[in-house]
C-alpha cells in the first residue's frame, strides 16, 4: 500500500515539475522577445528620420517577408550596437518561420515588401513571434492562438511596433 502511495505521489510530482517548467521555458520566450523589441526600437532611433526598422537579410522560403531572428539576420544587424547577441529559444533556437513547430523567434518587417532602414520603401513596423508550451497560458493581446504557423499548444507570443 505504501509502495502504491509513494508512486501516485511520484506521478503527481512529475506533473507539477513538468508544467513548471514549461512555464519558465516560456517566461524566458517572453522576455526574449522584449529584449529584441527594444533591440528594434532603438535601432528605429538610429535610423534615417528616426522612423524605420530593419528588414530581413533573407526570407525563408514561402514565408511571405518573415525571418527566423539571429544575430545577423536583419539588414541593418541588431548586434552588437543595439543588443550583444539574439537570445535564443530555451529548447534551442532554429527552424524557419514557416514549419508547423518551429524553436524561431521569427520576424516579420512590415509592410510585406519594405527594403530597410535606406531603402525605397523603409519598413516602418514590425511583428515578432515564436510558440509557447503551456497549454493553459490565458489568451490576451499578446498571447493569441497562432504564429505564423501552427502552434502545438495553440498558444503564441506576439509583440507590434507601438
Amino acid at each position: 500500500m505504501a509502495i502504491a502511495i509513494l508512486g501516485i505521489l511520484a506521478v503527481i510530482l512529475a506533473t507539477v515539475t513538468a508544467k513548471r517548467l514549461k512555464e519558465a521555458r516560456d517566461a524566458k520566450r517572453k522576455a526574449d522577445l522584449i529584449l529584441i523589441q527594444k533591440a528594434l526600437e532603438t535601432a528605429k532611433v538610429d535610423s534615417r528620420s528616426g522612423s524605420y526598422y530593419p528588414s530581413c537579410e533573407s526570407y525563408d522560403t514561402y514565408s511571405n517577408n518573415k525571418c527566423p531572428i539571429t544575430d545577423v539576420s536583419t539588414n541593418q544587424d541588431l548586434v552588437p550596437s543595439y543588443i550583444e547577441s539574439i537570445p535564443s529559444n530555451p529548447e534551442g533556437g532554429g527552424g524557419m518561420c514557416t514549419n508547423y513547430y518551429s524553436n524561431a523567434y521569427c520576424y516579420m518587417p512590415k509592410p510585406f515588401t519594405c527594403t530597410g532602414f535606406g531603402g525605397a520603401k523603409p519598413c516602418t513596423g514590425y511583428l515578432i513571434t515564436t510558440c509557447l508550451e503551456n497549454i493553459d497560458e490565458p489568451y490576451s493581446a499578446k498571447v493569441t492562438g497562432t504564429a505564423f504557423w501552427t502552434c502545438p499548444s495553440t498558444k503564441a507570443f506576439k509583440l507590434e511596433n507601438p
